[in-house]
């Protein structure tokens, strides 16, 4: 009989928890572009459901990117806040069972005054846009 101790099992559900159809979940990489006009210097406030990862100055036409690896439980959720002369607005930047499809590891928003909008892959033009939450 194989006795297995502590650290063997502890290793084994770390592995199967990062692990998605027996391959490790690929990185998802996130970037956000400021397009909200000259002189607009938002401030960015990016969070998940269980972290809050901070706040960041995106000048205009400049941009921030970020990565992750998604769950395995496929909840992964990030949102971001947009704070800026005459606005307040906010939107989920990535949703696991939405954004996934649609743009695989790589997905690319650009913020404009009317809301983001995400670049699809086979095109490359940023024509998937989404109204602010608020």
């Amino acid at each position: 009989m194989i006795s297995f101790n502590g650290h063997v099992v502890l290793m084994v559900l770390l592995l199967i928890t990062q692990c998605k159809g027996g391959l490790l979940v690929e990185k998802c990489h996130l970037r956000i572009t400021n397009d909200l006009g000259r002189g607009s210097n938002p401030t960015l406030h990016r969070k998940s459901r269980d972290d809050d990862l901070g706040e960041h100055t995106l000048p205009y036409r400049g941009y921030f990117k970020f990565a992750f690896r998604p769950n395995f439980a496929g909840t992964t959720l990030y949102y971001c806040s947009f704070k800026w002369k005459g606005g307040f607005h906010y939107f989920d930047i990535y949703i696991e069972l939405t954004h996934r499809d649609i743009c695989g590891s790589s997905c690319w928003w650009v913020v404009r005054p009317n809301g983001p909008c995400l670049r699809d892959s086979q095109t490359r033009q940023y024509d998937m846009c989404e109204k602010w939450h608020n």
